[in-house]
């Protein structure tokens, strides 16, 4: 079965390992684009948006962002890291 990281997977480790999580994302985003590109179908809806939403941001920034929102909020730990992504920057830069 999945990990699914959240708020105290998320702060325990290093920045380093925070930005190789959010590069794996990435490379999967990126995987779902080629697949889609070489079947002839559309991108995926969820990772154009995310896409999109981190244009021009640094993995360093996204990180910061992630960790910002759990220190933010303390009692919501439980939240995923990805659900923490799209709450905080994908849907915002996609109203």
């Amino acid at each position: 079965q999945p990990v699914v990281v959240d708020g105290p997977m998320w702060l325990k480790p290093s920045t380093e390992t925070r930005k190789v999580f959010l590069n794996g994302a990435g490379n999967m985003v990126a995987l779902e684009n080629a697949y889609a590109k070489k079947k002839g179908t559309p991108p995926p809806t969820v990772g154009t948006m995310a896409a999109k939403a981190v244009e021009g941001m640094t993995l360093d920034e996204v990180s910061d962002r992630i960790t910002r929102w759990y220190e933010a909020n303390p009692t919501r730990q439980d939240v995923p890291v990805m659900g923490v992504l799209w709450m905080d920057i994908v849907k915002p830069a996609n109203p």
